[in-house]
């Protein structure tokens, strides 16, 4: 099952403002509809880490970047996305870098976290990240492609994130 939709009612803090931080409302619905497991992220920034350490104790950052990764103190230095084992694994948000590599991490945790966020998922990102083929693997699948600004996506074999909007 497949929703699209371009707005999502959220508080002020967590709209987006620009392509960096189009996102935020997706994750919000996340971490308000999943309340179990922790919630972790491949990939900080300005736009998502330090809402999400909101959450407190649940969540977890990890970068590969060692320049981004000491502008957070939730955010754990790695060398490998892939190596990355948390468990249990409510929502997962996924804006690393290289883009590339991020079809391999929704395809190694789409049997182990509840929701997948990924940000980055409009039509021509779908092209440049080859990830067409593992959002459509999915049971479920939220698009969520605000005007003018990067689409996010919640991907889930075992939550109906369709009918959280």
């Amino acid at each position: 099952m497949t929703k699209t939709v371009t707005n999502i009612d959220c508080p002020k803090e967590w709209e987006g403002e620009d392509d960096y931080s189009s996102h935020r409302p997706m994750l919000w619905l996340a971490i308000n509809n999943v309340k179990d497991g922790a919630v972790v992220e491949f990939g900080c920034g300005e736009g998502s880490t330090e809402l999400l350490s909101l959450t407190g104790e649940r969540f977890i950052s990890f970068e590969t970047n060692e320049k981004w990764a000491e502008n957070y103190p939730k955010t754990k230095l790695t060398i490998d996305y892939s190596k990355v084992k948390v468990s249990p694994l409510g929502v997962l948000f996924i804006d690393s870098a290289p883009g590339e590599q991020r079809k391999d991490l929704v395809e190694l945790h789409k049997d182990n976290a509840d929701v997948i966020i990924i940000h980055d998922t409009e039509e021509g990102a779908q092209e440049i990240y080859g990830i067409r083929d593992v959002l459509n693997s999915f049971k479920y699948r939220l698009n969520y492609y605000p005007k003018g600004n990067p689409g996010t996506t919640a991907l889930s074999n075992k939550i109906n994130v369709c009918e959280w909007v």
